[in-house]
């Protein structure tokens, strides 16, 4: 079983996250198509704090990156993609 959600961004500002579960997407999706799906959803999220300097480039440069895997994965398996 693979665990989707947010883990610690290392290398990022204190609190900020990345969305993990893109590394099995993929089959998930071709499933889901094969079932009958024809659209997915995924959303990130970004910490906003400006006393901690938050979101850092870095976390939004993560975040844009994640959900473009994302979304190419989904057109890959024949999912249109909804990008939160």
């Amino acid at each position: 079983m693979h665990l989707i959600g947010l883990k610690p961004l290392i290398g990022g500002n204190e609190g900020e996250t990345w969305c993990t579960g893109l590394d099995t997407l993929y089959d998930t999706c071709a499933l889901a198509y094969a079932r009958g799906a024809r659209f997915a959803k995924w959303r990130t999220a970004l910490r906003i704090d400006v006393a901690k300097d938050c979101p850092s480039d870095y976390a939004i440069d993560e975040a844009a990156h994640g959900l473009a895997r994302y979304a190419r994965i989904c057109q890959e398996t024949g999912l249109v993609p909804i990008v939160e």
